[in-house]
Parts: C-alpha cells; structure tokens; sequence
C-alpha cells in the first residue's frame, strides 16, 4: 500500500514538472524575437577606401536597452567613426546604450571604416548579444550574422599621356600627326588670330590643357597642347605657328617709304631690319646652331643695337650674319653685305674633307692613287715594247744587208 503511494506520488510530481516545461515553453515561444543585421553597400571594396557598416536591430516589440561588442581585423580595418552609442577601436568595439527613455522597433547604428590592406575580413560579434524588452526588461531572444568584407587591391594609376588624336584648325599640322611625335609646324595667314584645337587623349583619364592658340602674334607662336596622365606624368605637344606678318600696319606704318640702306626699326615692341623688305631680328638662344667660324658680335645702325654674328678671324668684315624671319616666315640666319647693301639667306659651306673627290676627274684620293698607279704600269709597258720593236726592227734591217751582200758576191 505503501509502495502505491510513492508510486502515485512520483507520477504527480512528473506530471507537475511536464506540464510547467510545456507552459515554459509555450512563453519562451511567444516571446518577440529581435533581429540583428550588419551590412554594407558593397561587399568588395578597394584599399583606401572608406566603408559604411549598418547593424539594424529590429523586433515586433519595443526594444529597451541594449548592449554588445563588435570585433574586426585591425591590420585590415580602421575605425573612423560611429554612432554615439559606439566606442572603441583597434579591432574591438563596444555598443552600450543603457537606461533608453524611449522604446523603438527599429535601430540602426552607423560604423565608417578605411580599408588598410587587401584580404578577407569578418566583421561580427563577440560574446552574447544582451537586448532587452521595453516593456517588461526581460531579455529577448536574438539572431545575429557575421559581415565578411573582401579588400581588393588599388588599381595602379595610368602612365599613358599620349593623345589619340590632335586637329587644328584652320590649317593642318606638319608633318600628320602621330603620338610619339611632340613637335609640330603651321603656317597662317595674317588674319587669323585664334586656332581651334581638337585634342583627344589616348586614356580617357588624362587630361589636356592647352595655351597659346589665342591672339597669334606676327611672326612665331608657340601653342602648347599638354596632356596630364591618371598619375601625374606630363607631355608636351608643341605647335610652332607661324603667322604671315601684315602688309598694312596704319597710318603709322615705316615700312611704306623704299629703303635703299639697311635699316633697323622698332615697331609695336618688335625690331625689324629694312632692305627693300622687312626681316623681324630674332633672338637666338641655342648657340649650338652659330654658324662654324662666327661668333655674336653687335651691329649698331642709328640708335639701335641688334644682335649680329661676325667671321672669328675678322670681326669687322663686310659680311655679317643677323638672325631673323623674313615676310615669307622663313627663320634662320641671312647675310647682309655692307658693301653691295644686300641680304641674302645664309647657306653653310661644306666643308671639303679630305676624302672629297678630285675636282677634275670626280674621283676620290684612292681611286685616283690606283688610277696613277696602274697609268705608271702601262707607260712603261709601252716603253718597254718600243723599245722591243727597234730592236726587232734593227736585227731584221741588219739580216736583209747581210743577206744583200751575199747575193751580189
């Protein structure tokens, strides 16, 4: 009868603890579940740049306080700045907000990062994530996910500062354009003033200034078309303009009276040298192209000085050289003859090397040594046939006397 008892007694106990474990149960079930996200715009990103992490935190009911750490990779990741519930740093952050006046169904906390190096890096958290009800304060059963960020390497900046293409109007380029060719040349007329330049880079992110091609001058322009690469690289398209000089310069004008002399003139800042026509003096900065023998000297007419180019050995010669651009565009040096009151454009003599050819006969020094040589060879072969010959001659003259003599004895 005992034994019933306790038996009877155990079963009420079993029965008592079943039914607290189904009732628990069926609370932890009811209870509103909260969701924890972390996410980003993009999930691959580049070294350098700056990413923004989101955690939404959600539930169907009013979220209270609540409280987390958040971990990263330091060596791949650093923290910028977050929200104000947000501290921390090195790899290690931690989300606190205690004592919250007002509930909220949704909360989103903002993370800014700066990718450091490439790899793979998971953003999550650590330890238990503690989200409280409004309500009631009880803790609320929470989901959470894990961040994985992939850091790409930088793409290296471009070194391509060519153009694809370059036009100019309204005259062509000489020679036709090609990338690697820096240095162009083109001729206006006088009344143009601006030239329109068409450049077109090779990579679509250098980028192309230009100066110079606005209000030409008389005379040598220079537009320069430069092209800046992605990386900072530059080059320089240079385009040597050359714009015919006017015939009409006003009522002003002191090219209008013929000009029998030489003479030097400064007009609207340029000086011209007068002969019958106008040549602009140009100042020579290279003196690799001085002419072999010359050397800069001064030539002084009236009250003006200009440069000129006198002979080494003979500083006051009759002929001196100026360097200038004459009506046509036509630039280099031209030579002025003191004497006969003429200038005429400067051509360098060749030098005679000592391999030059003979004047008279076009050969050069060995042809005409072998030709000698060989003339040697023959006279004296000749020489020696006569020679020959009289001998020959003599023995047979001598034969037929002897054979005369014999016939008459």
């Amino acid at each position: 009868m005992n034994n019933l008892r306790k038996y009877l007694h155990r079963a009420s106990v079993l029965f008592v603890v079943f039914v607290l474990g189904i009732l628990g149960r069926a609370i932890i079930i009811n209870a509103a579940s909260v969701n924890v996200s972390i996410e980003t715009e993009k999930s691959e990103v580049v070294v350098g740049d700056e990413i923004i992490v989101t955690i939404n935190i959600s539930s169907k009911d009013f979220i209270g306080d609540y409280e987390t750490n958040l971990t990263y990779d330091n060596e791949m990741l650093e923290y910028i700045s977050g929200s104000s519930v947000i501290s921390g740093g090195y790899g290690f952050l931690k989300i606190s907000n205690i004592d919250v006046a007002e509930g909220s169904k949704n909360i989103k906390l903002a993370i800014k990062f700066k990718a450091l190096k490439t790899g793979v890096c998971d953003v999550g958290f650590t330890g238990k994530v503690m989200i409280f009800s409004f309500e009631t304060g009880d803790g609320m059963p929470v989901s959470s996910e894990i961040l994985t960020l992939k850091v790409n390497a930088q793409e290296l900046a471009s070194n391509n500062n060519y153009l694809k293409d370059l036009k100019v109007k309204p005259q062509g380029l000489e020679p036709n354009f090609s990338k690697k060719v820096f240095e162009y040349e083109i001729k206006v007329n006088k009344d143009i003033n601006d030239l329109t330049i068409n450049a077109i880079p090779e990579d679509e992110k250098s980028k192309v200034t230009v100066v110079g091609n606005k209000d030409l001058k008389e005379g040598d322009n220079k537009v320069i078309v430069t092209v800046i690469s992605e990386s900072g690289l530059k080059q320089d398209y240079i385009i040597n303009t050359i714009k015919e000089f006017g015939d009409e310069l006003g009522s002003n004008n002191p090219f209008e009276e013929f000009i029998s002399d030489m003479e030097i003139i400064e007009f609207e800042g340029k000086i011209y040298a007068m002969l019958k026509t106008k040549y602009q003096i140009m100042e020579l900065k290279n003196d690799d192209i001085i002419p072999s023998g010359y050397v800069r000297s001064q030539l002084s007419i009236g009250d003006i000085t200009i440069e000129s180019f006198s002979p080494e050995n003979e500083l006051d010669s009759d002929f001196i050289l100026i360097y200038a651009i004459n009506n046509d565009g036509g630039e280099g040096f031209y030579k002025y003859d003191r004497i006969e009151k003429t200038i005429q454009r400067y051509v360098e003599p060749e030098e005679i090397s000592q391999e030059s050819p003979d004047l008279e006969t076009g050969w050069d020094k060995e042809e005409l040594s072998k030709y000698k040589t060989k003339s040697k060879g023959n006279t004296i072969t000749i020489i020696v046939c006569l020679i020959v010959i009289l001998l020959l001659t003599v023995i047979v003259i001598r034969q037929h006397l002897k054979l005369k003599a014999y016939k008459e004895d």
